[in-house]
């Protein structure tokens, strides 16, 4: 009888612990899964924010570029225009002291 007591306290024993295990390893995958599931969500988020920095960035630079390439367009056409009266000028002067010598 007192082996058979000791018998049934060792199986009751282990299934208690058996049942605790699986509890702890249910509760482990469970923060487990929800700590996944948070860092998967920051991720996410963090990489959206740095998509949106690279995007400012890169449309920043494209302004810049744009002003640049701008500023370039506008001092060409001052230096044609110059160039341009310039000449035009000096044809006119020319024209006007060659008319002046016929009289």
């Amino acid at each position: 009888m007192h082996l058979q007591l000791c018998k049934d306290f060792e199986e009751d024993k282990q299934q208690a612990i058996s049942r605790a295990l699986t509890q702890a390893q249910c509760d482990v995958d469970t923060v487990r899964r929800q700590t996944e599931e948070r860092c998967k969500d920051e991720l996410a988020e963090e990489i959206k924010k740095v998509v949106q920095k690279h995007k400012a960035e890169i449309s920043a630079t494209k302004k810049k570029q744009w002003v640049s390439h701008l500023l370039f367009l506008l001092n060409l056409t001052l230096q044609i225009l110059h160039d341009f009266t310039k000449d035009s000028f000096s044809q006119q002067l020319l024209k006007s002291q060659g008319s002046r010598q016929c009289f």
